[in-house]
């Protein structure tokens, strides 16, 4: 019988240095597409006017339905040709569309007896605001605010600086009841223990809580930095070992 011929193996290409550098390139091409910085696509004036819109609708819906602020359930000045005990009602709904909007909610004079209506705006108003402050706004605020001298960090204490002033001289409160309310509002946790109690103060505490939001969320990062470094995990010596080796 004739001896069958051995098959010879199917040769295997061979690895050359071009093939690796190509192999070495495309997580790189990957990882520069996903990098790309998220905040060039956004617009200043788109944010600002639909930050305004939120702002707008909230007023309207607090001015107009029913039981959801207190002035609506308490009773008014003796002499009824006096104002609200509670201040006025615009500024009234200004402050809570901001304190909404921004989640702050500190349950000072909004909602009060709100009704079918009232709890389904109340409950669908958080969620665009949520949405708003954590999103576009966050986004943009951590983009400019590395670019101010000092960070994120010193522009808030420069903000917080001016509302501990403007609150200490609007409403009377000690320095530690200022600041307080200002950390508490610019956390969003808004306790409810420490409030305004004026127009003036309303006024200014809505503005200061919609700007403060973004600039808080970078000093945040700061934090966040700070605290992911010290919950790292050392690596295992010989990891460490066979990841210099790699490099070298």
């Amino acid at each position: 019988m004739a001896k069958s011929k051995s098959k010879k193996p199917f040769p295997r290409p061979v690895k050359t240095r071009e093939d690796d550098a190509e192999t070495d390139e495309e997580p790189d091409d990957l990882l520069l597409t996903l990098s790309v910085d998220p905040t060039t696509d956004l617009s200043s004036t788109r944010i600002i006017l639909t930050g305004l819109s939120l702002v707008g609708i909230g007023m309207l819906g607090f001015y107009y339905i029913p039981g959801l602020m207190v002035a609506d359930v308490d009773v008014v000045a003796a002499d009824d040709d006096e104002p609200s005990k509670n201040g006025d009602r615009w500024i009234n709904a200004f402050y809570c569309s901001a304190i909404t909007l921004t989640t702050v909610g500190f349950g000072d004079i909004c909602p009060a007896n709100p009704d079918l209506l009232g709890r389904v705006f109340l409950t669908i108003l958080p969620l665009f605001g949520l949405g708003f402050f954590c999103g576009p706004v966050l986004s943009i605020a951590s983009s400019w605010t590395s670019q101010v001298p000092g960070g994120a960090v010193a522009l808030g204490t420069l903000t917080i600086v001016v509302a501990v002033s403007a609150l200490t001289a609007l409403e009377d409160m000690s320095i530690s009841d200022a600041i307080h309310l200002t950390v508490i509002t610019g956390t969003t946790i808004g306790y409810g223990d420490v409030t305004v109690k004026t127009d003036e103060g309303r006024l200014f505490l809505a503005i200061y809580a919609i700007l403060i939001c973004g600039m808080f969320g970078a000093v945040l990062d700061v934090s966040k930095t700070f605290l992911e470094a010290l919950c790292q995990t050392p690596a295992p010596k010989k990891r460490r070992a066979v990841n210099k080796k790699k490099r070298d």
